[in-house]
């Protein structure tokens, strides 16, 4: 007569096999931002589905997974203007939120620039006015070289396929600088939660 799995067995039968799927790579891939894995997604065994956020320069098509650059510099009467770039969903999850990074900030001549990120909500950035058109201005974050993140923001583009424009304007140059900018995004399963929706853990 066969007997049947105790409870006890059935989760050790359960575990073995979650192991053996992790290690053969075929679970689902954890959240890919900015080139960088997730480490809070290293508790999930088995989630539906997957969750990224990549900042791009394109306005369409999908994203690599990477980071965006940009240059900025100041003579004694030019500054650059404030640059824009999107971040775009490219997981099949929803997102309720984005960190954000920004390295290679540098020191001016009697200045220390600060990039302030902005987010035109529930409107669209004119890009030559630089102002925000039907909408309303929310700030993502503030950095320098001595801070240049992670900010955690709501700010993301929630829906898979989406993506959200932002503007990044350098202010406090000093008088003479030039630098690249660096942007990164990043997005948790974990505190703090960025991926909307259940999950399936380890627990």
């Amino acid at each position: 007569m066969t007997r049947g799995f105790r409870p006890r067995q059935a989760r050790r039968a359960t575990a073995v096999t979650v192991a053996l799927l992790g290690a053969t790579g075929l679970m689902p891939a954890g959240a890919e931002v900015s080139a960088r894995n997730d480490p809070a997604t290293s508790a999930v065994t088995a989630a539906t589905g997957t969750w990224g956020a990549t900042p791009t320069l394109a306005a369409s098509g999908v994203p690599a997974p990477g980071t965006v650059s940009i240059t900025y510099s100041h003579t004694l009467v030019l500054t650059t203007a404030p640059q824009y770039f999107y971040v775009a969903n490219t997981g099949t999850r929803t997102l309720s939120g984005t960190s954000y990074t920004v390295d290679g900030i540098a020191g001016a001549v009697l200045g220390d620039p600060v990039i302030t990120v902005r987010a035109c909500t529930g409107g669209t950035w004119n890009t030559s006015t630089h102002a925000c058109s039907a909408g309303s201005v929310t700030t993502v974050g503030t950095f320098t070289a001595g801070a240049p993140g992670p900010v955690e923001s709501a700010v993301t583009a929630a829906g898979p396929g989406t993506r959200v424009q932002l503007q990044a304007a350098v202010s406090n140059f000093g008088l003479l600088g030039s630098f690249t900018a660096v942007f990164g995004t990043r997005v948790s399963s974990s505190a703090p939660r960025q991926v909307a929706g259940p999950l399936v853990s380890n627990s």
